[in-house]
């Protein structure tokens, strides 16, 4: 069991191509300076304990990021202080992944 970990990004469209037909979304770090903005899409994981919540820049509305996603928060949750040999083990773990949860209306 690990403590939760929760991080909010914004999902930006960088207009570049990766696969054929697939383009890249750049993954930030974004912090909520207006109460009032809901995240558009809400991944978690239970082990380690992670919340992921997504704020939309200019995204593309069918385009699953959420690997993307993943990738960020691996770099990202090296930075914490609560980073730990057991969250390395669980985060490296080929059956770790986010899962999304919902997606929240607006105003809730």
């Amino acid at each position: 069991m690990t403590i939760p970990f929760s991080f909010s990004y914004v999902v930006i469209d960088k207009s570049e191509s990766g696969e054929p037909g697939h383009h890249v979304a750049g993954i930030y770090p974004f912090w909520i300076k207006d109460g009032g903005e809901a995240p558009i899409k809400i991944l978690q994981s239970s082990i380690p304990s992670i919340t992921a919540k997504i704020y939309s820049g200019n995204p593309y509305p069918d385009f699953d990021y959420t690997e993307a996603v993943e990738r960020r928060i691996r770099v990202d949750i090296q930075l914490k202080a609560d980073y730990g040999a057991l969250v390395a083990a669980q985060m490296n773990d080929k059956e770790w992944h986010l899962q999304q949860t919902i997606s929240p209306s607006v105003g809730s």
